[in-house]
This record gives structure tokens, sequence and C-alpha cells, in this order.
């Protein structure tokens, strides 16, 4: 069986390839003869996606997480790929053919109009073939087309939920069999398939300055899939894969900017094309002064991709001139001339989205030691070794901060109580400030001498009057247990 790793955005180191490929054969081993296994390892901002293709001789196994942590995405994406394979085999052990002496019933199995079969007891023959059946009869030219064969085998009435199961291991494209409770022919056929999902594309586009990459950024926050400087010509093929993909994509925003050259010149036909098959296309097109461009371009010393050999000012002209069909065709015009990157979001959540909810804010409460080391990524950090230390006391030693017996002595001290609800007020006063400038994740740390009695406590009360305020705080005690 051949297996296919790839990555997007990251790398993988040479070990873990290995002990992929091991983990994937081990699944494979379970699934009725293996073909193929494709991995595919994705790196998205903060999340790490894990997405594992299985090819077996009949049948495909699929399944993708995500997480922030790409081992434990990995993890979740076999551990559900083997539960499907177990299932498939659980019910091809579990299937047991009919007896051979039982009432004869008429059985069908039939390939779809138009498709050529060769198989022996329900498949016609290929166009211009008798069929090998002695029972079947082909028609005639000129006929009124029928089932391509009727074979009549030995097999006993079954029920309903019966021929739903022998339907699912087969691969034909009808199942008729003899109801076991009416005596009635039942026919089975595939439920007619779904309507492509109905997506969303937002294409960003705009003068070049005027904020298309930090609005990119935005349109993300608002959970938005987005890619940046697709081709245009592409985008019928992305959308496809868009609507058939399992993540349930219906946001989509395209950034589009001059640079894509002759292939913008597509872009107006291209929308009448997602219009055309049921999608919701719409322009963004940002703007600003030419005052205010040159002065931005100045203070980034980037140059303007239009420039070329002349100054700024010229490549800014040749931009508005280029782009005029697009903003004479866009649904919505942002001048950002007189606006900050924070004005900016909140025009895009009020037009784009909704305002982001109390949980948006990610909040993470860390417990540690100081005699380990301070943790790196706290954004708040706070001192306790000053508050009686439970550690000597005897008959707290062993216990820690989760426990009532830490918790009750530690909190019968004032400056215990005074201390926790100063930190209650001073978080309950900056969260809603943290949310309202945009932040995604806020880590706050409170640190004791050896991570297993002040800090722990501290970060369990904390907790519980997050958890009161809407929050769902993440609880890491960094260095309980260790000594």
């Amino acid at each position: 069986m051949r297996v296919i790793i790839s990555a997007r955005g990251l790398t993988v180191s040479p070990t873990y390839r290995a002990h992929l490929q091991e983990r994937i054969e081990k699944v494979a081993r379970l699934s009725p003869k293996p073909i193929e296994a494709r991995v595919v390892l994705t790196k998205e901002r903060n999340r790490r996606t894990g997405g594992v293709t299985l090819v077996a001789k009949h049948h495909t196994f699929r399944s993708g997480e995500t997480a922030l942590d790409l081992a434990a995405a990995v993890d979740a994406a076999l551990t559900a790929l083997t539960r499907q394979v177990r299932q498939l085999k659980d019910r091809i052990q579990t299937h047991k053919p009919p007896p051979r002496k039982s009432p004869r019933a008429l059985v069908w199995r039939g390939a779809a109009e138009g498709e050529p079969s060769g198989k022996k007891g329900g498949r016609g023959a290929a166009e211009g073939e008798p069929s090998g059946n002695e029972r079947g009869r082909g028609a005639a030219e000129g006929e009124p087309s029928g089932p391509l064969e009727v074979t009549q085998v030995p097999a006993k009435p079954m029920s309903v939920e019966e021929a739903l199961e022998q339907f699912r291991l087969s691969r034909d494209q009808f199942f008729a069999f003899t109801n076991a409770g009416s005596g009635a022919v039942n026919v089975l056929s595939p439920p007619p398939a779904a309507a492509p999902e109905r997506l969303r594309f937002v294409i960003i586009t705009g003068l070049s300055g005027a904020g298309k990459s930090y609005a990119i950024k935005c349109f993300e926050d608002l959970g938005y899939f987005c890619v940046d400087n697709l081709p245009t010509t592409l985008i019928p093929t992305f959308a496809e894969l868009c609507a058939q993909s399992s993540r349930g994509m219906t946001n989509i925003a395209l950034g589009v900017d001059v640079r894509e050259g002759e292939y913008l010149e597509h872009l107006l036909e291209i929308l009448g094309t997602l219009r055309g098959t049921g999608h919701v296309p719409e322009v963004l097109f940002l703007e600003a002064s030419d005052e205010i461009l040159v002065r931005r371009y100045h203070e980034t010393r980037r140059r303007h991709p239009l420039a070329g050999e002349g100054n700024v000012l010229d490549g800014i002209r040749a931009e508005r001139k280029a782009l005029a069909h697009l903003r004479e065709a866009a649904d919505q015009i942002l001048d950002t001339s007189s606006l900050t990157v924070h004005q900016l979001k909140d025009r895009l959540v009020q037009i784009y989205g909704t305002p982001l909810p109390r949980g948006t804010l990610t909040v993470s409460l860390v417990s540690f030691g100081f005699k380990h080391g301070i943790p790196y990524d706290a954004d708040l950090m706070f001192d306790l070794r000053f508050l009686p230390n439970p550690h000597f006391v005897e008959a707290l030693r062993a216990h820690d901060g989760r426990d009532r017996e830490v918790t009750d002595w530690l909190f019968a001290h004032p400056e215990s109580r005074e201390l926790l609800t100063r930190l209650e007020d001073l978080v309950q006063f900056l969260l809603p400030l943290y949310q309202r400038e945009g932040k995604a994740y806020l880590t706050i740390a409170l640190g004791c001498t050896g991570g297993k009695h002040r800090s722990v406590a501290f970060v369990e009360s904390l907790r519980a009057f997050l958890e009161g305020q809407g929050f769902a705080p993440i609880v890491r005690h960094r260095d309980l247990g260790r000594e």
C-alpha cells in the first residue's frame, strides 16, 4: 500500500513522518484490500488540521479533525478513521447470505441506465454483446429500454432492515426484494443527490495600501475561509471544492488585486458564473485618497505594484484606472482614508458579520511555580509568594490547591480573600476591553513557589468566577505533580 504524507504551512520531521506512516499502515490492515493512504497536514494561523483518506478496493474512508496541536488533530482523525473501518468490517462479518434451499424470490440487481455490465446474476451485458445469463433477454434495437437483465434466484423473503443493509453493502444502483411482511416486491434506490451547498463569496479588492490585507484578517476572525491572490480563473473550481467539502465552509473571502494582471479582466464574468450556480458573490472595494495612500507607502517603504520606474503617485493613478470597472460593479465601497484599523474592523463586522460573542475571547488560566521558571506565553502574571504558604503546614503538605482543606486554610487569611476580590474586579474590568480591541487569546498566569498550593487554589477560584461571567476558561496547572 502506498502512503502519501503532505504538509502545508509546516514542516514534518522524518521521525514523526515514520511514526505517522506506521499508524496509517496499522489502520489499513483492518481494511479490506487497501490501496493507498493520503495524509494532509495543514497549519492555519493558530489551528492545525489533520486530514486522512484511505482508499480500498471498493471503499474510500475520509476523516479530518482540527485542533490547536497537530498531534491531537492527527490522533483524532485516525481515531475517527479507525472507527469507520471497524464499522464496515463488522457489517461485512455479520452479513449472512441467503441459504441455498429457500423459497424462490424475485431479486433484481441492476445498473443505472446506460451503464454497461457483464456480471452474472444481475447486470446486463456490455453494449453489442448478448447477455451471459440464460434467463436474461436484451431488448431489440428500437424497443423501449427496460431492465438490463432479469434473473430469478433462490432468496428468502427479507425485512426492510435486512434489505437496506444488503443494499448498503452492494454497489448496485437499485435493489429489489420480496418483503417478508407483505409478500410484495419492493425496490430500493439511492436518495436523490443533494443540491450543492449555497456559498457566500466576498471578493475583497481595491487600491493597494487601502487595507486589503488587514481586511482579510478581519474576515478570518469573522469565521470566513480566506484565500489571498487566488487566480480568478480558478474561482469556479475552488467554489465546487468548497461546496463538496465536509468542513461546512459557507462563508468565503477571496483577496483579488491588480497583481492578478490579465486574469483580472475575467473577474466579472466569473462572478456571473458563480451566481448561475446558485452562489452569492459580493464585491468589497477598498479605497483611500491619493494623499493618504502616498503617505502610507512612504511609511512602510514598500514599492507600489504599478509604480515601475515612476513614483508612487503615478502607480496609484494607474491602479485607479485599471480597477475602475470593479469599483463600478462593487456591492460595498469603503473609503479608509480616515479609518483606524479598529474602526475598519468594526465596519466590516457591521456589514458582513455579527459582533463577536463573549466566548470568542479564549481565556487561559495557568498556575505555575517560580522555581520551575515563568510561563513564556503569559499576558498577565501575578506573584502569590507573599501569601501564607500551606507547604509549611504538615497536614496540608501532601494536598494541593484543589483540595478543600487547602482552600479553607488559605482563604481563612484576610490577605488571601482581599487579593482574590481585587483580581476578580481587575479581570472583570479588563476582559471587555480586550474583547473590544479584538484580542482572541488571553493567558493569565498565577505563580507561587512550587506551583502546588497557592497558585492552584487561586486559579480554581478564578475559574469559577469566570464561568459565572459567561466565559469558559481553559485551566492548566503546569507544575502540579513536580517536585
